[in-house]
């Protein structure tokens, strides 16, 4: 038996997988990820000072000699490698190249369980063959459950899970920030003047405006645009700040707050991570003992010893 299981984490960004396990009990003995943002990187070893990086995911296969057994495999966003900005990159496109390494790697390693992660992918015929591939169907949950947005995404695994997160409830309003911070983040005023342009042509993009405050906001992702994450907030016309995108995205304040790190990127980095109480939902059916080989051996072993002693007394 083991105290703590060892997780291999791919595009693993700010280690929304990690605080999802920590947030669902499970103890982590040894944390391996790969990730190519440095900027990225530097917000999880805040946060995860212990996270032992492999390089790139290129050079991940020359590496695998040296890890221990895996229990976990976890991927993020890997199948979305097929589809970028509406041109669908096949899977025989060189983007698709994590997602058959993340089949690769579940195939040699023989983790105990996976969980993989990814956006909305068009067309919706690559969800059928994703999951042929993968041999689960997949999950789709909002992350709406749990945090203040609109964020659908899809979910392979083969965890144990039942049914869907509890839904807490949660509105815009809820994750706003109330002081003179969020004059920080205040659009320019040519941003300004395009949205006006929109909406007098009966395009309103001011979704997240403070009649949709009892509802939820736009999905938190990596795309900084006026258009994605603009907030009419009373007396003003701004961005969400990095605070309100973690929030949105279920991290503490300031988890991606580091010295050097701008807004802009800060948001990025939250945004394009998992929604951290919807992986923590998945994980929480992870058994509370993992048995390893060699645990299964020393089973075998004892309980042939007990037949023995059986026959003999017999």
């Amino acid at each position: 038996m083991i105290e703590g299981i060892n997780v291999l984490s791919l595009r693993d960004n700010v280690s929304g997988i990690q605080l999802a396990l920590q947030r669902a009990g499970i103890i982590v003995n040894k944390y391996f990820a790969t990730e190519n943002d440095l900027s990225v990187r530097r917000i999880a070893l805040k946060n995860f000072p212990n996270t032992i990086y492999l390089g790139e995911t290129d050079e991940l296969e020359q590496k695998l000699h040296k890890l221990p057994k895996i229990h976990l495999l976890c991927g993020s966003r890997l199948a979305t490698t097929f589809e970028n900005r509406g041109k669908y990159f096949y899977f025989d496109h060189p983007k698709s190249y994590d997602f058959f390494l993340f089949l690769r790697l579940r195939s040699i390693l023989k983790p105990n369980y996976f969980f993989l992660e990814s956006q909305r992918l068009r067309p919706p015929t690559i969800l059928r063959y994703v999951s042929d591939f993968i041999g689960r169907r997949y999950r789709k949950i909002n992350s709406s459950l749990v945090s203040a947005q609109n964020k659908t995404r899809y979910f392979w695994t083969d965890l144990p899970v039942r049914g869907k997160p509890e839904d807490k409830g949660l509105k815009l309003k809820d994750i706003l920030i109330k002081d003179d911070s969020r004059y920080d983040y205040l659009i320019s005023k040519y941003q300004e003047n395009r949205l006006m342009n929109y909406e007098k042509q009966g395009r309103s993009l001011w979704v997240n405006s403070s009649k949709w405050w009892d509802d939820k906001a736009r999905p938190a992702t990596a795309v900084d645009t006026c258009f994605q994450d603009c907030l009419q907030d009373h007396d003003c016309k701004r961005k969400f700040s990095p605070v309100e995108y973690e929030r949105l995205q279920n991290f503490p304040d300031d988890y991606s707050k580091v010295n050097g790190l701008k807004a802009r990127k800060r948001r990025g980095a939250i945004g394009q991570s998992v929604t951290v109480d919807i992986a923590a939902h998945f994980f929480k059916y992870i058994p509370p003992v993992i048995e390893t080989e060699e645990d299964l051996f020393l089973l075998l072993v004892f309980l042939l010893v007990l037949m023995v002693i059986i026959i003999i007394i017999i």
